[in-house]
């Protein structure tokens, strides 16, 4: 089915239908509603893809949310895309940057929505649209607005009630890779909370046999904050398999929700609202000019299964 077969069911030039389709307020009322109806009588859907190209743009959004087999980032990729849908866009998940920018380009994508982005992978990408962050290590509000987490209230909430089980000494696990970030977005102010009693620079352990074998010759640590559930999860399993005294005794933490531990507390990542609002933050930027929003702070919450 084709636009010029609307147009001539309608009665009405090709131009016309083309107006009516590209939302043009210049058609007259009763012209736009034969348009309408012819395309509902022949069930004609016009091209989305053929009308952005001829615009130099699309509703496409590319998303770069690496990581997708850790069920976080799984779950934000799905629920971004679910977002960007409800909003009329078409999400594209991208692997790596330089996939985003062929994308694009090739695309003529709208914009951008990437997860953890790196400062100097922005310039490239802000050449092709707008771009949101989400959570970013280090943002740039001149090329980029941000879904900036604040995980302050989650982890003072953890760590009054640690500290009221006489919880004193502590470590953290998280691949070493991921620690600089992981440390100044979230896990700074916990050792500072415990750091009158280690005195000491945080003890990081990279993955959870490490980890094991690190409390093995130090039974004085009462505590793991892990950098996400699935290190914490692993870690339970392997004191429950080889120390089942070590797993009564030592509390394990773990990061986004996905996995409720029972005893243990979590800190809740909800991706479907991260996701709202990194799509909100987008459609202002492609249709409120200086006008939009640079960032919107999400608060995680600290749950104890």
């Amino acid at each position: 089915m084709t636009l010029a077969k609307v147009a001539k069911k309608a009665n009405v030039a090709i131009a016309t239908a083309s107006k009516v389709f590209n939302n043009d307020q210049s058609v007259r009322s009763y012209l736009r509603e034969r348009v309408l109806q012819a395309a509902a009588d022949l069930n004609y859907q016009p091209s989305m893809m053929a009308r952005g190209l001829r615009k130099k743009q699309t509703n496409i959004v590319t998303l770069g949310i690496m990581q997708l087999e850790n069920p976080y980032f799984g779950a934000l990729a799905q629920a971004v895309i679910k977002a960007l849908a409800d909003k009329g866009y078409v999400g594209i998940a991208c692997i790596g940057h330089d996939h985003i920018k062929d994308i694009n380009i090739a695309a003529c994508a709208c914009g951008s929505i990437v997860s953890q982005a790196l400062s100097e992978s922005l310039d490239d990408l802000a050449q092709s649209g707008p771009i949101v962050t989400i959570n970013n290590r280090d943002p740039r509000p001149e090329l980029a607005s941000d879904v900036h987490f604040d995980f302050a209230s989650a982890y003072h909430t953890i760590v009054m009630d640690l500290k009221q089980q006489g919880v004193g000494n502590i470590v953290f696990g998280c691949d070493l890779e991921q620690w600089h970030v992981n440390e100044q977005q979230k896990f700074r102010s916990v050792h500072q909370a415990f750091e009158h009693v280690t005195r000491q620079r945080p003890i990081v352990l990279h993955d959870p046999l490490a980890t094991l074998d690190y409390l093995k010759s130090n039974p004085q640590v009462d505590a793991v904050f892990c950098v996400n559930d699935p290190f914490a999860a692993d870690l339970i399993t392997l004191m429950h398999a080889n120390e089942p005294e070590m797993g009564k005794r030592v509390k394990v933490i773990g990061c986004d929700g996905n996995r409720q531990l029972w005893g243990n507390w979590t800190v809740q990542l909800d991706v479907k609202q991260i996701a709202e609002m990194a799509v909100d933050l987008l459609d202002q930027r492609l249709h409120e000019g200086d006008k939009h929003e640079y960032t919107q702070v999400y608060h995680p919450i600290a749950i104890k299964a």
